[in-house]
């Protein structure tokens, strides 16, 4: 909640001024010790902002590659289905030069007896 949010700052702004406080000598002096320190503290939380944001960017690219993988499977299905409706047809076309060959003989024996009566 809001209380944790504030012990987490607080653990991050208090440790410089109190090394200050407690460095022996004049008053420039804690105050280069407490500046050091505080720039001591950015560098590592710049660092570990930077290491988020390098895993961040590493799982958007890695989101990336596998939405191009889909997409080229998803091609690969369109170019696949593409090829469906000329084979329904060559299928339609072959059941139909079947049928045509199985039915000639009968047709060629109906015409030689005179039609389907006889």
């Amino acid at each position: 909640g809001v209380s944790s949010k504030w012990k987490s700052f607080s653990y991050s702004v208090l440790p410089a001024p109190i090394i200050g406080a407690l460095v022996p000598g004049p008053l420039p002096t804690k105050a280069i010790v407490v500046a050091a320190f505080a720039a001591a503290q950015s560098a590592y939380f710049l660092a570990q902002a930077e290491y988020c944001l390098a895993r961040a960017t590493d799982a958007v690219a890695l989101k990336a590659r596998s939405a191009a993988v889909c997409d080229t499977y998803a091609n690969q299905g369109a170019r696949s289905a593409a090829v469906l409706p000329f084979t329904s047809a060559l299928a339609s076309l072959c059941a139909a030069a079947t049928a045509a060959i199985v039915e000639l003989p009968f047709l060629e024996s109906m015409a030689a007896t005179g039609g389907p009566a006889g």
